[in-house]
């Protein structure tokens, strides 16, 4: 039975230690001679009439100690709490980077919008210029623009990795908000916008700001590619299985493909960040050509679980 109860005891990680008639506090198991060892083989002094606490740190680790009177005795236990430290203490970076996150992903959607506009002005101003000095200035803008733009989506692309929870969002929602604000800046006698969704609230599990960079992102690659009193459509088709939505945008020229493709050197690191934010969701890119010229880019978001949503909810 003794043997038994010595077993158990030398299992335990918790460290036990109980004082003699001399006051020194010896090991009763395993644990306490280990930890005894940890703490410099020195323990505090008898708590008197009641426990107290205390904490040791020696050589890197953190040991929690309770003394308690015990029939005349002191019980020692001990315990190593250095690893329940260092896991608070990450909680807490994360926590911190989690705000440092949002706050970053706030300031870059906010620089996006009106850089954005620069951009697509620019690029509209490029093609009523005649002169080749005024075409170099111009240049000069979108390619200034560009770098801040690159140097916005890798702050964008941090900001993401500091683990903030995605929210639910009604994906129409989003578009709408980026519709609204190209129709302010496109001239409607240059290029035709089209936009239909189906006929659903598509909710899907997202960080909102990065979707509206991709959304926002592929509208102005458009719109600087396509040739004049062209066409631009939007579309959301519900895809019952699996239960997805698909985001189309198409347009017509060389252009465009080329530079949603890649083959744009401008525009590849463009398509790498659409589908690092697409993988991020567990969804997924693609690119249609159809027979008349035109190019389609797929985007396609999973359904949220719950998605018992009255229809047209949010459409735009």
């Amino acid at each position: 039975m003794m043997d038994q109860a010595i077993d158990i005891l030398n299992r335990l990680s918790l460290g036990i230690l109980l004082s003699d008639v001399d006051g020194k506090a010896l090991p009763v198991n395993r644990a306490g001679e280990s930890l005894l060892a940890a703490c410099g083989g020195g323990l505090p002094a008898s708590p008197g009439e009641t426990s107290q606490e205390y904490r040791v740190e020696r050589n890197g680790r953190t040991i929690e100690i309770t003394a308690s009177p015990f029939e005349n005795k002191v019980l020692f236990t001990l315990k190593d709490v250095t690893d329940l430290i260092r896991a608070k203490e990450l909680e807490k970076r994360r926590e911190k980077y989690a705000v440092m996150g949002e706050l970053t992903a706030g300031i870059a959607h906010e620089i996006r919008n009106p850089l954005g506009s620069i951009e697509l002005f620019a690029s509209l101003l490029k093609r009523e210029l005649k002169k080749e000095k005024n075409l170099r200035r111009v240049d000069h803008i979108l390619s200034s623009v560009k770098t801040l733009d690159g140097k916005l989506s890798r702050l964008i692309l941090f900001s993401q990795g500091c683990e903030r929870p995605p929210d639910e969002v009604n994906i129409h929602d989003i578009l709408k908000e980026i519709l609204h604000y190209s129709e302010q800046v496109i001239d409607q006698d240059m290029i035709y916008l089209s936009v239909k969704t189906a006929d659903m609230a598509p909710f899907i599990e997202a960080r909102p700001d990065m979707i509206r960079q991709i959304f926002s992102g592929l509208i102005l690659i458009a719109l600087q590619s396509l040739p004049l009193s062209s066409r631009l459509e939007v579309e959301t088709v519900h895809v019952p299985e699996p239960p997805s939505i698909e985001v189309h945008f198409r347009a017509e020229g060389r252009d465009f493909l080329e530079r949603v493709s890649g083959t744009d050197a401008s525009a590849g690191m463009g398509l790498a960040i659409i589908h690092h934010i697409m993988n991020m969701h567990g969804g997924a890119v693609r690119i249609e050509q159809s027979g008349a010229g035109r190019t389609a880019v797929i985007l396609s978001f999973p359904l949220a679980v719950d998605q018992e949503r009255p229809l047209f909810e949010g459409k735009p």
